[in-house]
């Protein structure tokens, strides 16, 4: 720019500081802090009107951006109505989290008159669409029985739906190659992925000789001198350790091993997920991501089938499952349905209704970020975006446990909620929390806010500070745990005795449930009836609760 106006100094620059969220792309938001230094004399015009977004939702983003230090100070405001009051749900789970997504979908819609196409669910990270896609796909809602009550039609908005994408379909063929070796589809996809040497022209020479003597391109490979077929000892090596690779999965699955430990053990002897660390992009980092929730997908199907008593918990049961979620994919269309996408892809868009997703610390903002000042403002300045993207309402979602690399991870609310002024947001619970109050909210000053930063605004928590006119405060009650779990609150299993019709429990996935019958067999089971899932059958030998003190 400098040496385009070099001989006028005349230059037009128009852009919003608050909005620039992609540095990881090359973009430089100096570039425009420090525009007035590198043309003195330049002038400054600030457009300050929101014309899309209600008072509240503007006022929300105002406080939350003020923290940035770095910035071209501005007073966006509006001058259409003053809209309702942020929403800010803690759920229990990212599980819950999605099946409270649906729900607030399907009810706002039933409320509003909306179409679904008012709709978008923003998220930090594209692994997070896959339970979000799980809910939608559900209805969000179960009969008392469990059954799915209809569904929500979505679209991925730039992107592609959670089992479509590359390196999920790759572990995929891995599975069902390692399932069934007559499947010549995904040999042919995954034989040199991660790379092994393997060509086209060693595949075409496998691919015709199989052809010729009518068996799978496997068969041809485990016998190549049955089917007149040569190779270098270059080729012929490189072709035996693939072979020997995948009879070293197909033990294991034939083992009866259930399909997260062969998922795990293919993933981990394939290189899938190693190949994908050799460059730290944000594409490769997503990718990363994408896989290992694959595996918490996994994870969970195993989880909750032993819990069930469901004995068909191994690879082939679970390809069963995401083949009917893949068939599911193409099914969606592109007519009046609800947009997820991630807040990158939504920033110039907006929606009468806007609902974020995982607001939570190492989530939103990121862990990749959080250890330079720069980052963590760049996070900000993300988090406004997806906020400004809201015409009537927003809604923002966190959990405080989420499924990550196999574990079940305690989360925290992000800081970002602690920066918004509290007279913007309405806090609530989902069951995990009702019986705490509902809490109330005043503004407080900004010293204090900060100091409030070491602790929460949310339940089960309170302000160490004493507590002044100006300042919140929170009296809520925390559900009292049976002294039978563990301590630490983690969830534990419970015997017959220590349960009974009526009592109130905590999943570590379901949530909030009811004990509605009991099977005192051999095996016993409870039957809960979860307020988000309707009923399921539990064997107590598996099942890991809470019990919930009324």
């Amino acid at each position: 720019m400098l040496q385009l106006s070099k001989k006028h100094n005349r230059v037009c620059v128009v852009g919003d500081d608050a909005q620039s969220i992609y540095s990881v792309r090359g973009a430089n938001i100096s570039n425009i802090l420090s525009l007035e230094k590198a043309f003195p004399g330049l002038k400054t015009f600030k457009l300050e009107r929101n014309y899309r977004s209600t008072q509240n939702i503007i006022e929300a983003a105002n406080s939350l951006i003020h923290k940035n230090k770095n910035q071209i100070h501005k007073n966006i405001f509006s001058e259409n109505e003053p809209g309702t009051k942020i929403k800010v749900v803690q759920c229990f789970s990212d599980y819950e989290e999605a099946y409270v997504v649906a729900n607030q979908i399907s009810s706002m819609k039933a409320r509003s008159g909306d179409r679904y196409e008012d709709f978008a669910v923003l998220y930090r990270t594209n692994a997070q669409s896959r339970v979000l896609e799980e809910a939608l796909k559900n209805g969000g809602k179960r009969d008392k029985h469990g059954n799915r009550i209809g569904s929500i039609p979505y679209r991925i908005y730039g992107g592609l739906s959670f089992y479509q994408r590359k390196e999920v379909k790759d572990a995929i063929s891995y599975f069902r190659f390692i399932v069934n070796p007559d499947d010549d589809e995904a040999l042919r996809r995954i034989i040199n992925y991660p790379t092994r040497g393997i060509g086209d022209t060693t595949m075409g020479k496998i691919q015709h000789a199989a052809l010729q003597a009518g068996v799978s391109m496997w068969n041809v490979i485990c016998n190549p001198v049955r089917h007149n077929l040569s190779f270098n000892s270059g080729i012929k090596k490189k072709l035996d350790e693939f072979r020997n690779l995948v009879e070293e999965c197909m033990e294991l699955n034939r083992s009866g091993a259930n399909a997260y430990d062969t998922a795990s053990h293919i993933i981990n002897k394939t290189g899938l997920l190693s190949v994908l660390l050799t460059e730290n992009t944000p594409e490769n980092i997503s990718r990363q991501e994408n896989i290992n929730e694959l595996l918490n997908a996994i994870l969970d199907f195993s989880s909750l089938a032993q819990e069930e008593g469901n004995e068909n918990v191994q690879l082939v049961n679970f390809l069963a499952e995401a083949a009917l979620a893949t068939d599911q994919d193409k099914e969606q269309n592109d007519g009046d349905c609800v947009t997820l996408m991630t807040v990158h892809a939504a920033k110039g868009l907006e929606f009468n209704n806007i609902i974020i997703v995982g607001v939570e610390e190492d989530l939103f903002p990121s862990a990749l970020s959080a250890d330079r000042i720069s980052g963590i403002e760049e996070e900000r300045r993300l988090f406004y975006v997806a906020i400004t993207r809201a015409k009537k309402n927003c809604i923002i979602t966190f959990a405080t446990s989420r499924y990550h690399n196999g574990q079940t991870k305690t989360c925290t609310q992000s800081r970002f909620l602690r920066d918004i002024d509290p007279q913007y947001l309405s806090f609530s619970q989902t069951s995990f929390g009702k019986q705490s109050k509902p809490q109330s909210f005043t503004s407080i000053s900004s010293a204090q806010r900060d100091s409030s930063q070491r602790s929460s605004l949310f339940p089960n928590r309170s302000i160490s500070s004493t507590p002044t006119q100006h300042q919140a405060t929170f009296q809520t009650k925390q559900p009292a745990v049976s002294s039978a779990a563990t301590s630490g609150g983690n969830f534990t299993s419970h015997s017959i005795g220590e349960v009974s019709v009526g009592t109130r429990i905590q999943h570590n996935r379901f949530g909030s449930g009811t004990i509605t019958s009991i099977d005192n067999s051999k095996d016993p089971k409870i039957i809960v009836s979860f307020d988000n899932f309707g009923e399921k059958t539990l064997l107590l030998q598996f099942a890991k609760f809470q019990i919930i003190k009324n």
